[in-house]
């Protein structure tokens, strides 16, 4: 579930201290505003679209930014006869869908 970036753009090369690397491995590097807020490199954590925390549920099934692609990986999931977008069905479908999505969010 993790394995999504944190922010979901372009990544960059962070030089981040230990203590930033320890809390990162314990909860996941997933450079969304909810992680980067454990290291006190966000103020709030919140989606910057629509002020709700922002983590990996939230970035797949919930923001108003990526509904565009959400239609798309619902479109994608229901050909192979899964009808409910949730977290399960997401990530136990193939890589390919799940990494189309997150190319499709830039």
């Amino acid at each position: 579930m993790y394995a999504l970036q944190q922010e979901v753009v372009t990544m960059r090369s962070v030089k981040r201290s230990i203590k930033d690397k320890n809390i990162l491995t314990r909860v996941g590097d997933t450079r969304l505003n909810k992680t980067l807020d454990l290291i006190k490199k966000h103020p709030s954590g919140l989606c910057d679209n629509c002020s709700m925390e922002e983590s990996v549920e939230h970035v797949i099934l919930h923001c108003s930014k990526y509904s565009g692609e959400r239609e798309n990986l619902k479109r994608e999931i229901r050909q192979i006869g899964v009808q409910d977008l949730n977290l399960e069905n997401v990530f136990t479908i193939g890589l390919g869908k799940r990494f189309q999505f997150i190319k499709d969010t830039g």
